[in-house]
């Protein structure tokens, strides 16, 4: 079989476990994120809900899709969303579909949408880039980076509202109220 026939018959599979129109839509350029989802136990309506929250990210945020609940950003961030019926947490899900805990990496700044560090997460790990904040509300973050490491936060307007607590840090509750861009580092 060749290479074409056999991506040809995962996006037929894919559709059928998933049905219709919608998971051949989430697929057409990475039927690999059909192998992940039914891998990871999802149902076809649980991976088009994800699917569909993927795609109002990136069509806010712009980034490449690299998972079936991870987009990678530009200038050193990664957003995971939260796998539907997984709990608040957002889990890592491997290539074959494994659903593990994504703890916030050594030397990452991550910012959850929710407080308890639970909803998706916005994962950065480049210093001197300052990114967009795309959470509001009360949230949560955890400072994972080299000790004295310190995060500063912006206005909507981009100019320092204040300066982080450096080192190793994490707060359970954190408003976004006035912080719209995060620089972690540098």
């Amino acid at each position: 079989m060749t290479r074409v026939a056999a991506v040809a018959l995962l996006v037929v599979v894919a559709v059928a476990v998933f049905g219709g129109t919608a998971a051949a839509r989430a697929d057409p350029r990475h039927p690999h994120f059909a192998t992940q989802a039914s891998a990871a136990g999802l149902t076809g309506a649980e991976a088009r809900a994800l699917q569909h929250r993927v795609d109002r990210y990136l069509a806010r945020l712009g980034g490449t899709q690299v998972g079936i609940n991870r987009i990678d950003l530009a200038g050193g961030a990664t957003l995971r969303l939260v796998v539907p019926g997984r709990g608040p947490a957002a889990p890592e899900v491997s290539p074959s579909g494994v659903i593990g805990p994504a703890p916030c990496r050594p030397h990452h700044f991550c910012v959850y949408a929710h407080e308890d560090y639970a909803g998706d997460r916005l994962d950065l790990y480049q210093c001197g880039v300052l990114h967009y904040l795309l959470f509001a509300g009360y949230g949560s973050y955890r400072n994972n980076q080299a000790p004295g490491t310190v995060p500063r936060y912006y206005s909507h307007d981009r100019l320092l509202s204040y300066s982080g607590i450096p080192g190793r840090v994490a707060a359970r509750k954190q408003s976004w109220t006035f912080i719209e861009w995060v620089r972690p580092c540098g």
